[in-house]
């Protein structure tokens, strides 16, 4: 009697342990991908371009904001994070986001302070169903760095070709650059190229720039406007311009210089981010060493007035709709 009683424990106890994990891998109930942006990253570009793909996912997705950093996310059959870290906190807290496909955007190493280590975001990326970086060097860094291979795949940018639309450039010596402030857009160098060509005009699109201590004396130079106007106007200033400028020392994109491209812009940007795998060198655009100066930087714009190139063809590639179908094939190949 006794060891029938010790038998119909352990054997409860089996099927027990069994049920909590059969529970706990079970798949979801759900076909949704889920979009994770946290309250902190609206207004941000990276909001902008889960919304564009949210809305031309190909499945059922949507957008979701926990309503606090530590809420467990609701089942879904895949998770997208806009940043790592959001990622790797999810991983730590939320029993959910192992059940699903998950998948992290990974847009540049961080020279600000972070709360998680290297190895940490090594160790935490390769739980990752798919890490997709925003350009090809960013992937060849990750896995440099121990990430397995298989697991990052790069998702270059895109942006909207209907509202984009591509223009005669009017041959006036426009120099356009759209970017918010950041240390690392490298606002030195730009001020220092505004000077350096005083017979050209520049007009910079953006927003915070009153928080860089130069801004005042570049605000003062005659060749030199900036424009805080809403993203509905952003073609109508693009159309005023003959070539695209970006001068940041370390990007993930940017999306400005797809938009630029998509508007016929020559585009002259540093050699950072998906530049280098979007721009043929003297044939659709210019790219420059993130130390070059700003003479090597001005000899460049010389070039780009005179390149009678139709960027807009080489960029029709670039929408959110293609970029949204690789996204859904990722999300295809990752399930189990």
């Amino acid at each position: 009697m006794l060891q029938d009683l010790r038998w119909l424990r352990h054997y409860l106890r089996v099927r027990l342990i069994g049920w909590v994990r059969q529970r706990r891998n079970r798949p979801p109930q759900t076909d949704e991908l889920l979009f994770v942006v946290q309250e902190t990253a609206r207004g941000w570009i990276m909001e902008t371009i889960c919304k564009n793909l949210c809305a031309h996912y190909p499945g059922r997705a949507r957008l979701h904001y926990p309503a606090a950093p530590h809420e467990p996310l609701p089942a879904a059959a895949a998770y997208f994070f806009v940043h790592q870290n959001e990622a790797i906190a999810a991983l730590a807290r939320d029993p959910n986001v192992w059940r699903g496909v998950r998948l992290v955007q990974y847009t540049h190493p961080s020279h600000e302070s972070t709360v998680v280590r290297a190895a940490e975001i090594v160790y935490a990326l390769n739980h990752q169903s798919r890490v997709l970086t925003m350009n090809s060097r960013a992937r060849e860094a990750l896995i440099a760095s121990g990430v397995r291979p298989e697991r990052v795949a790069t998702l270059v940018g895109a942006s909207d070709p209907e509202r984009f639309r591509p223009h005669q450039r009017p041959g006036t010596g426009v120099v356009g650059l759209s970017c918010a402030y950041y240390p690392r857009k490298n606002p030195e160098m730009m001020a220092a190229v505004v000077r350096a060509m005083p017979d050209l005009h520049f007009i910079l699109i953006g927003k915070d720039w009153e928080q860089w201590d130069g801004f005042a004396a570049l605000l003062a130079c005659p060749n030199f406007e900036y424009l805080t106007i809403p993203y509905a106007d952003y073609p109508a200033a693009y159309a005023r311009m003959d070539v695209f400028l970006s001068t940041s020392a370390l990007e993930g994109g940017p999306i400005p210089l797809i938009e630029g491209m998509m508007c016929n812009l020559v585009p002259v940007v540093s050699d950072t981010g998906f530049a280098p795998d979007i721009i043929r060198h003297g044939e659709n655009g210019y790219l420059f060493p993130v130390d070059a100066d700003a003479q090597q930087v001005a000899g460049l714009i010389r070039q780009a007035l005179a390149n009678p190139c139709d960027v807009a063809a080489t960029a029709t590639h670039l929408s959110w709709q293609a970029m949204a179908l690789e996204l859904h094939r990722q999300v295809t190949d990752s399930r189990p």
